[in-house]
Order: structure tokens, then C-alpha cells, then sequence
């Protein structure tokens, strides 16, 4: 009996064809597929937050977990990706006046639910669900696979880190009685060659490790994570976690693939979460930088096109949707501006300069003298400077409100009359002249 025969026979639990496992995986298969596809959401939902905008510096900080250990140290994201991981129901309670999120207890969930089948609301929490969410199922099946790859993977590494000493004739040329000497030579060719010494062999015998071939291992990595690009709409490099390799390529396709599949988790996921839970409207902002450059590109052609061709319209609806805009949102804000702007101009054309000022002085003077009936200065001061009867009233204040009109100046009389008697007239426009002494 050979020594590698006398050590399987010495486990009795094992018959003759069965060998202890070799190099389990330190992992269970549950454990790593819930961490894989909990990993695989927590990613794609943080970078959806990350192109999401419109919360507050307040709220931010809500969708990060926390090192510090509180009953709330776990952001909303985390809890958004565990329930679309185990496919349950979420119950969700937002404190705006601690600025704390966290799970509902089993109380408030019973109320929110309540409250959700009666008005499809509640005052107390958010109700959320994904109990019906498929693509779930899809990613275990997959992570499945990728950790029966792994467990391979991981049994042929391990083992190819061992060195295989090969004596010809083994089983023939060694007794069981001499299996003791066998191993002792094992063990002293092994102490030099750790050592760096030479070692004595017989010519036929050998001394080898295991070269393991990747080659079987990466196609099933390969495979299985196009799979999974497939099932999260999302390209096979943000799956993989690489760059688009190549000097020549810019990586544009990918880009804007990621794009594209981000974009339906914000609209079916995190767009309506943020709204119900903080009640903001959110916008998805693209991080495609060339997406600028086209943008201007599209106005500087829009610019030489004659509108016979296209309308000021269709212009502004492609412009809008170039620079990823609401085209209604845009239209509104375009004609509030332009009211703005219109007001802004008649204001600066109402602004009076100095001789303008001045003359408008005078007319509230002689309004105030009684020089000017009142009515026919508030004509004046509006058509001269072109405001509306009602300033006019305010620019005139109270001059004028109880006219009188005024009587030609007294004339001269002459000095030189005798006493009680009434003096001469002097003609219009003349002194009358003292008489010298």
C-alpha cells in the first residue's frame, strides 16, 4: 500500500474516492450574494444623488451614512439599496426639525400603511416598496454564478501557492512500513529548497506547482458581468469598474451609456423618494462636459439660420432640450425676463437729468404761487416727461390744491400829492420818480 493510499484511509470518514474540500471559500454563498447586489445599488443610486439637484445644504447630508453608532447612522441611500436588495417594504420618517431620517418602528409602520390605503398619503411617514422589483431576482441568479466562479478561482489559486514533489514510481518503489522514511525526505527536500540549497532527485522525479488557467475563469467573469449590465442598463465598463481603454478612443459612448442608464434610476427612483420624502422637485444634472461644447455649438448655428427656415420657436424647444431643459420652464422664465428688462428700460427712460429737474421745479413753484392752475400742470409735467397722470399728481404733492389765481402787481403812485388825495397813475412797466427835495 502506498503512503498517499495509507493517508486517505487513516479519515474514516471518507471512502477511498473522497478527499477533504481544498481551499473553501471564507464566505458564505448568501452572505455574498446579498453583499454583491447591495454594493452593486449602493453604487448606481450614489451616483444618481450626485447628478441629482435641488436639496439643501440641510438635507444633503441625510443621503450619507454616518461612523458615529446612532440609532440613525445609516443614510437614505443605504436604506434605498437594502430594500431594493431584499425586495421589501420600506417605512420611512423624516424629523425636518432634527434633521433625522430613519425607519419607521412597527407602530408607525401600521399607521403609514393605514393612512397609505385610505388617501395614499401620510402626515406620520413615507411608505416605499419593491416588492416588485424583477431585476432583483436576475442579479441573484447571476452572483450566484460569479461566486461558484470565485470559490474556483479561489481552490486553484490557493493550491497553485503549494509545490508538488513528483518521485517516479512512488506507489511501487514505497511501503507502507517505509512511508515514514518517504515523508522525512519530503519534508528535508522542502526545508533546503526554503533555504535556497540545492537538493538531491532522481532523474525521473520532479519538482512543479500548479500553473492555473485563467483563461476559463475570465471569458465566465466576462460573461456574467455582461449579464449584468444587461439587467442594470448600465455599459459593461461601469459593471466592471474600468476605463475605457486606448489612446484613441474618448470614451464618449460610455459615457453618455452611463448617462442614459443613471437617468431611469433618478426618474423611478430617486426623483420620486425626494420629492415624497423632503418635498423638492430634484433635476438630473449630466456631467457630460462635450454636452456643453454641443450645446454652443447649436446656438451658434441658430444664430445664422434665418427664421424663414426655422421658427424663433423650434429654436428655443431644441436649444432647451440641448442643454437639458424643461422647454415650458424655459419659455416662461424667457417672458419673465423680458417683462423685467422692459420695465428696467421704462424706468431708466423716466430718470430726469439736471435741466429736466430744474424745469419740473419751476412748474411745482409756480403751482405753488398760484401761477399755474393745477390741473394744467399735471398735463404738462406728464406729456413733457412722459409719466402717467397718477405720478404726476405725486410729483406735484399739495402745490396747487387750493389755487387762487394772482392779480397784476399794484401800480405806483405819485409821491407827490397832497395828503388825502389819490396820486397819479404811472404808466405800465414805469417807476414813478421822487421829486428832489
Amino acid at each position: 500500500m502506498s503512503m498517499f493510499s495509507w493517508a486517505f484511509k487513516s479519515n474514516k470518514e471518507l471512502s477511498d474516492a473522497e478527499i477533504p474540500a481544498l481551499f473553501t471559500l471564507p464566505l458564505a454563498a448568501d452572505v455574498f450574494i446579498k453583499s454583491d447586489i447591495l454594493n452593486t445599488y449602493s453604487k448606481i443610486l450614489t451616483d444618481v444623488a450626485e447628478r441629482s439637484h435641488g436639496l439643501s445644504e440641510t438635507q444633503e447630508p441625510l443621503l450619507w451614512d454616518s461612523c458615529v453608532q446612532t440609532k440613525t447612522n445609516e443614510g437614505l441611500i443605504t436604506l434605498l439599496a437594502e430594500a431594493m436588495t431584499h425586495k421589501r417594504d420600506l417605512f420611512l420618517v423624516y424629523s425636518k426639525s432634527v434633521g433625522v431620517i430613519r425607519k419607521a418602528t412597527a407602530d408607525e409602520e401600521r399607521q403609514i400603511k393605514a393612512d397609505y390605503e385610505k388617501t395614499g398619503e401620510s402626515p406620520l411617514g413615507v411608505f416605499i416598496s419593491f416588492k416588485g422589483y424583477r431585476r432583483t431576482e436576475m442579479l441573484q441568479i447571476y452572483s450566484s454564478f460569479e461566486y461558484c466562479v470565485l470559490a474556483s478561482l479561489n481552490k486553484t489559486l490557493n493550491v497553485a501557492k503549494s509545490v508538488q514533489f513528483k518521485i517516479s514510481d512512488l506507489r511501487q518503489s514505497v511501503s507502507l512500513a517505509d512511508a515514514g522514511i518517504a515523508k522525512e525526505q519530503a519534508k528535508s527536500i522542502a526545508e533546503a529548497m526554503r533555504n535556497g540549497n540545492d537538493v538531491l532527485l532522481d532523474a525521473k522525479d520532479a519538482v512543479t506547482t500548479a500553473t492555473p488557467d485563467m483563461s476559463a475563469t475570465e471569458k465566465a467573469m466576462q460573461f456574467l458581468a455582461a449579464k449584468k449590465a444587461f439587467i442594470l442598463g448600465l455599459p459593461l465598463s461601469y459593471v466592471e469598474g474600468e476605463q475605457t481603454p486606448g489612446i484613441g478612443s474618448t470614451g464618449e459612448a460610455d459615457m453618455r451609456a452611463v448617462e442614459r442608464g443613471l437617468r431611469q434610476y433618478f426618474v423611478s427612483i430617486i426623483q420620486p423618494v425626494f420629492k415624497v420624502v423632503f418635498g423638492v422637485e430634484c433635476e438630473f444634472k449630466s456631467q457630460d462636459f462635450r454636452q456643453m461644447t454641443t450645446a454652443l455649438e447649436t446656438l451658434k448655428a441658430f444664430e445664422l439660420t434665418s427664421d424663414d427656415y426655422l421658427s424663433k420657436e423650434s429654436k428655443r424647444n431644441v436649444t432647451a432640450r440641448v442643454f437639458d431643459l424643461d422647454p415650458e420652464k424655459e419659455k416662461k422664465a424667457l417672458e419673465t425676463e423680458q417683462k423685467e428688462k422692459a420695465n428696467a428700460n421704462v424706468s431708466q427712460e423716466t430718470v430726469l437729468n439736471g435741466a429736466q429737474v430744474t424745469a419740473l421745479v419751476e412748474i411745482v413753484e409756480k403751482v405753488s404761487l398760484g401761477l399755474i392752475p393745477r390741473e394744467s400742470a399735471v398735463e404738462m409735467v406728464s406729456a413733457a416727461f412722459q409719466v402717467p397722470p397718477a405720478q404726476a399728481q405725486k410729483i406735484l404733492g399739495k402745490a396747487g390744491l387750493s389755487f387762487k389765481p394772482q392779480v397784476s402787481p399794484p401800480t405806483a403812485t405819485n409821491n407827490s400829492a397832497a395828503p388825502g388825495q389819490p396820486g397819479t397813475t404811472a404808466p405800465a412797466g414805469q417807476g414813478t420818480r421822487q421829486a428832489a427835495v
